[in-house]
C-alpha cells in the first residue's frame, strides 16, 4: 500500500457502513459511488485519464446493462437519468473536498436491482482488473493468510485499491472501502483462488 494512502480515513469510512448493512444495499452504493466518482473525473481536465482503470471499468459495465436496461433505458448505468433525482450525488467533490460520508447512501431509495446488479458487476470488473494488486505476492490476499495478520481486512483491500487507481486525493476513498467491505465479507478467497 502507497504511504501516502490515509488508513486513519479508511477506518473511520469502513465504521460509516451500519454492520446490518446487507450486501444488496452495499452493492447498490457501490454503483452509485462508481457513476459519482466517474462523472467527476470526467469533468476534472487534471484527472480525466488518469484513473483508466476506473474509466474502463464502467464502461464495461455499462456495456453490459444497455442489454439489461432495455425496457426502461432512464434505468441504465452509469446515467440513470430517470433517477437522478433521488440518488446521492457529489459524494466525491466532497470527499476532495475533505467531507468523506457514506451515510447518504443508506436509503431504500437505491434499494433496486438497477443499481445493484451494476455494483456487483462493477466490483467483479475492477477486482479482474486488480487481481494481481490484490491477490499478488505482498497484497492483501497474501497477507491474510500469514500468522499474525491483524489488520483490517477491508483497510488493506481499500488501500491498494486506492494505491492501484493512483488517485492520491481521498476522492477514491468511498469507492475503495466499499470494495474492500463487500470483498471481505465475499470472502477474498473466491477471487484470488481458481
Amino acid at each position: 500500500m502507497d504511504k501516502s494512502v490515509d488508513t486513519k480515513r479508511l477506518e473511520e469510512l469502513v465504521a460509516q457502513i451500519p454492520p446490518g448493512a446487507s450486501d444488496k444495499i452495499l452493492y447498490a452504493g457501490l454503483a452509485v459511488l462508481a457513476r459519482d466518482l466517474n462523472e467527476y473525473l470526467m469533468k476534472d481536465e487534471n484527472l480525466s485519464g488518469k484513473a483508466t482503470v476506473i474509466e474502463e471499468t464502467v464502461k464495461k459495465v455499462q456495456k453490459g446493462e444497455k442489454d439489461l436496461s432495455k425496457p426502461d433505458p432512464g434505468r441504465q448505468f452509469p446515467t440513470y437519468t430517470s433517477d437522478a433525482a433521488i440518488l446521492p450525488s457529489d459524494l466525491t467533490k466532497k470527499a476532495a473536498d475533505g467531507q468523506l460520508n457514506l451515510i447518504p447512501l443508506f436509503t431504500r431509495d437505491i434499494d433496486h436491482e438497477w443499481f445493484s446488479r451494476p455494483g456487483e458487476r462493477f466490483l467483479d470488473e475492477l477486482t479482474k482488473a486488480l487481481k494481481g494488486t490484490i491477490c499478488g505476492p505482498n497484497g492483501p490476499y497474501e497477507l491474510s493468510k500469514q500468522e499474525g495478520f491483524n489488520k483490517n481486512l477491508s483497510v488493506a483491500i481499500a488501500g491498494v485499491i486506492v494505491s492501484a487507481i493512483a488517485l492520491s486525493s481521498p476522492i477514491s476513498y468511498p469507492l475503495a472501502v466499499y470494495c474492500g467491505v463487500l470483498l471481505t465479507r465475499v470472502g477474498l478467497k473466491t477471487y484470488c483462488e481458481p
